[in-house]
C-alpha cells in the first residue's frame, strides 16, 4: 500500500516539474511520517 502511494507521488512529481520544489517538500513530509508511522509499530 505505501510503495503504491510512493509510486504515485513519483508519478506526479514527473507531471509537474515546474513546481518542484513544492512536490519535493511534499515528497520529504510524507517520507517522514511513513518513517515516523514505522517507528512506531516498531518501537
Amino acid at each position: 500500500m505505501e510503495r503504491q502511494n510512493e509510486e504515485e507521488l513519483k508519478k506526479n512529481v514527473e507531471m509537474s516539474e515546474e513546481d518542484e520544489e513544492e512536490v519535493m517538500a511534499i515528497v520529504c513530509v510524507f517520507r517522514f511520517f511513513v518513517w515516523t508511522k514505522d517507528c512506531v509499530y516498531v518501537g
